[in-house]
């Protein structure tokens, strides 16, 4: 099983990677909707004339159709007993209620 991650630096290289790669794909979602927002907030909705600007209807639906595109095809999990054993051995710190005050402790900061 090949198992690849990429990270993507910035915005603009995106539409390359999806691109590139063959589904099943799941972009993270939030470089997603901050490309899809960038698109909404820079290009306007009307043009001159009271015009539909198609050009930024076009680029938000092809964001959306790779995005889904690449979430349709089904993906080939196999279980791997290794990576099994290595996430079942790692202790919890504290309980439940522990954690809940930590990360409320992180967010006060």
């Amino acid at each position: 099983m090949k198992v690849c991650v990429f990270i993507i630096l910035t915005l603009s290289s995106l539409p390359r990677v999806a691109a590139e790669r063959t589904p099943p794909l799941v972009p993270y979602l939030g470089t997603v909707l901050n490309e899809l927002s960038g698109v909404v907030e820079a290009l306007p909705t009307r043009l001159q004339d009271e015009l539909i600007n198609f050009n930024k209807m076009r680029r938000c639906t092809r964001l959306i159709i790779d995005t889904l595109r690449h979430q349709k095809q089904p993906y080939d999990l196999t279980f791997v007993p290794e990576v099994s054993k290595v996430l079942l051995c790692v202790p919890i710190p504290g309980t439940e209620d522990d954690m809940y005050r930590y990360v409320d402790a992180l967010g006060d900061k």
